[in-house]
């Protein structure tokens, strides 16, 4: 039996995703806006409209993560 509790005739749905914004991100790994959109960083591209017509953007907190690790190793290995 499920610890979750739902109401007869409707079942429980999982929450959604959290996704960053552009903004965010760049907060979170201490760089612009401009260097994230150019940087190789997984991005989620959703339908709607974003600025100028364009897909908004938006990043998996987890997959930041994983991909600054990288991204930090890779820059402290270029320093050495």
């Amino acid at each position: 039996m499920s610890s979750i509790e739902t109401t007869p005739g409707h079942s429980a749905l999982p929450a959604p995703p959290i996704l960053w914004t552009q903004e965010q991100t760049a907060e979170a790994l201490g760089v612009s806006v401009r260097y994230l959109r150019d940087s190789s960083c997984p991005k989620v591209l959703l339908p709607g409209n974003g600025r100028q017509g364009q897909p908004l953007v938006r990043y998996f907190p987890e997959d930041v993560r994983a991909w600054a690790m990288n991204w930090r190793q890779h820059r402290s290995g270029e320093a050495a």
